[in-house]
């Protein structure tokens, strides 16, 4: 093992330190660094919001599908209006009554065909303005133009 860095002020440390000899906090053991590092693989440690937002929309639609019991391609094909508007898809006047479908139906997809595209194009211009905007910014951003 090589000398470590302490997460809260960025100082250099040996390998057998408990605390970090600047700031005196606590170093994170050899579990919590690897957590850590496995959640930073997983969301991205430079884009974690657009990791997010797919993961999120990836789990509606994981949803939709076992609670249709089909998954449709689109054109065309879609999930049954009732499967959408349990998951919080827009529909009428659905929007004026529960307020909270303006930010579920962001999250929403009609079929395979739909989530695909959207996806796709989301994720390179998501990562480009997510690193350009900041993490903050650009979920403000992709919620509010949702």
């Amino acid at each position: 093992m090589a000398a470590r860095v302490c997460p809260n002020c960025r100082e250099l440390n040996s390998v057998g330190e408990a605390r970090c000899y600047r700031c005196g906090r606590r170093l994170p053991g050899p579990l919590q660094e690897s957590l850590t590092r496995a959640f930073g693989d997983v969301l991205g440690l430079e884009t974690p919001m657009t990791r997010l937002v797919i993961a999120l929309e990836l789990i509606v639609f994981g949803l939709c599908i076992a609670s249709d019991r089909r998954m449709p391609l689109g054109l065309g094909d879609a999930f049954r209006a009732s499967t959408l508007i349990r998951f919080g898809a827009l529909y009428g006047p659905l929007g004026e009554t529960e307020p909270f479908r303006l930010l579920a139906a962001v999250f929403v997809h009609a079929g395979i065909l739909h989530i695909g595209m959207n996806l796709l194009v989301f994720g390179q211009l998501g990562w480009e303005l997510e690193r350009e905007l900041g993490s903050s910014r650009f979920l403000l951003t992709f919620l509010g133009t949702g």
